[in-house]
This record gives structure tokens, sequence and C-alpha cells, in this order.
């Protein structure tokens, strides 16, 4: 049911409301919360978006509950963490990691080592359209990411820097 509401560009405004339920609600048998943060942030990360429009609303709706969560910075980096080992790598994943070091700063070193991970698994060389998601994330994430410099994963698109920086959607 989560997909097919997130993605219904009708409910866009219950989107936050349905979010709080989820992560602020509680069952009354177990007195629980339904779902936790990591936990809907990874199954946000799940959904396969079929066009342009389902993944423009997908991103806005990662967006809306990544400031929903702003105590949660630990959830956050466990689901990344977790779509990581995964290897659920997508552009919504390094939109996600962006949007994450943006609202919470402090998670600069966590992102650094995600990144590091990543380049460390290339998962550009099963599907060579992540590769752009992953040079606009790390450029995003400055200056945490500098140490892919180091690496010499992108030495070849340093000399498109300022193009990227130009066109990056991420920031």
């Amino acid at each position: 049911i989560l997909p097919k509401f997130v993605l219904t560009p009708v409910n866009q405004k219950s989107v936050p409301i349905v979010f709080n339920k989820l992560l602020a609600g509680r069952s009354i048998k177990t007195g629980l919360h339904p779902m936790g943060a990591g936990e809907l942030l990874v199954a946000l990360h799940k959904i396969q978006a079929e066009n342009e429009e389902e993944n423009n609303l997908l991103l806005q709706n990662i967006d809306v509950l990544l400031t929903q969560l702003t105590a949660s910075k630990d959830a956050i980096g466990s689901a990344i963490d977790q779509l990581c080992d995964d290897e659920i790598f997508s552009e919504t994943l390094f939109y996600t990691i962006t949007r994450s070091h943006k609202n919470f700063p402090a998670l600069g070193g966590f992102i650094s080592n995600v990144l590091v991970k990543i380049a460390n698994k290339k998962p550009w060389k099963n599907d060579p359209n992540l590769w752009p998601h992953f040079v606009r994330c790390a450029v995003a994430n400055a200056p945490h990411s500098y140490f892919v410099k180091r690496l010499r994963i992108l030495q070849p698109w340093m000399l498109f820097y300022p193009c990227i920086r130009k066109c990056n959607p991420y920031t």
C-alpha cells in the first residue's frame, strides 16, 4: 500500500501525516511503533518508480521524511548502511546520502565512510548510469568526499568538476 500511496500525486499533502503516524503511532496491542524511521527509509528506497514523475515524487517524499527525522540521524545512518550492505544502489540512494549530509552535517564522517564503501563496491560496473550520480554525490558532499580524489576514482571527472557542480541537482 505504501508504494502506491507515496507515488500518487493526489496524496502528496497527506504523506507527512502518514509518515508521522507510522513513526509516532503505537500499536494498541504491543505498544510499539508500526515502523521505525530506518525501516521506512529503506522501504522508500525499495519502491520502483516507473517514470520521471514518480521518481520526482519519491525524492520529494524522501525529503519530507528526512525533515521529519530531525532527531533520528542514527536511524538515517543505519538505513543508509543497510542499503549499501544490501547493494541497493540507485539514484535515490545517492540523493538520500546528499540530502542527509545537508540536513545533518554531523553525519559527515559517516557519509565519507559510506562513499568509500560504495567506491570499493563500484556499482557502476553493473549499471553505468550510477556513475554520474556517484560523482554528483561525491562533489555535493565535499569536503567529506575529498578522499575520492585520493582513490583516483574521480580523476577523469575532475576535469569536468565545474560542469558537474553547475548541473548538480543534489545541491
